[in-house]
């Protein structure tokens, strides 16, 4: 982790030295390597820092703290509080990653990440979308632009839980799927890996503007059994 926080860095040394001084990196301190980044390094830099600590890399959707504070953001200039929250979790992704390879199992998650940029975007705003950890994804459409439409994407009840499917030999021939996912969805194509499949659990997402967009969010994936439900309910 470390590693990687100092690649970007213009001044590596410089922020070794202050990451030194300030002690373990904490979420405190985490934040106050932005606040110096950004004396430091001016906007630019700060910039791509902020960006890399809000986004998901690999599936370029934000984060979990990235989701949080765009719920926040979003309600705050639109008054919106309720939300028609999707919870997805790509089944079999640890069967992928053990009985073929970790890339593609990342594979997987990339395709899952542009899927949910095509399908949940936010006509003039940011995509209320992140890949919450490991396997987990939550999308978030405001109830007033969701009601009397069609779901975004379609889903079956199966032995009691929704599950959805993604077909990879049609997503293969529509020219709007951008170049690298189409390279990933060919190396799952070429292992015998056709579909995508996923738990998918629909229900209503409110956020109290008196509590933190954190709270609302860890409710949320607790009612729908997520690992990482409690992971920062109470920061």
């Amino acid at each position: 982790m470390m590693k990687q926080f100092y690649e970007f860095l213009p001044n590596a040394k410089s922020m070794k030295r202050f990451v030194r001084d300030v002690g373990r990196f904490t979420i405190g301190s985490c934040q106050r390597a932005l606040d110096v980044g950004h004396e430091l390094f001016g906007d630019s830099s700060y910039s791509d820092l902020l960006f890399k600590s809000r986004n998901d890399g690999l599936t370029n959707i934000l984060n979990r703290d990235g989701l949080t504070d765009a719920i926040e953001t979003y309600s705050n200039i639109t008054g919106d509080t309720n939300f028609l929250g999707v919870f997805i979790d790509v089944k079999g992704l640890s069967e992928v990653n053990n009985n073929y390879s970790h890339k593609l199992g990342d594979h997987l998650l990339s395709v899952t990440g542009w899927e949910l940029r095509k399908k949940f975007a936010i006509p003039g705003s940011q995509l209320l979308a992140a890949r919450i950890g490991g396997d987990e994804f939550v999308a978030l459409l405001p109830s007033r632009l969701s009601t009397n439409e069609e779901m975004p994407i379609s889903y079956t009840a199966e032995d009691g839980v929704d599950t959805a499917s993604i077909n990879l030999i049609d997503r293969i021939s529509d020219k709007r799927v951008p170049n690298d996912i189409q390279s990933a969805i060919m190396d799952l194509l070429k292992s015998g890996i056709t579909e995508i499949d996923y738990r998918f659990n629909v229900g209503e997402f409110i956020f109290d503007p008196e509590n933190s967009p954190d709270a609302s969010l860890g409710l949320f994936l607790e009612r729908h059994g997520s690992k990482y439900a409690r992971k920062r309910i109470v920061e």
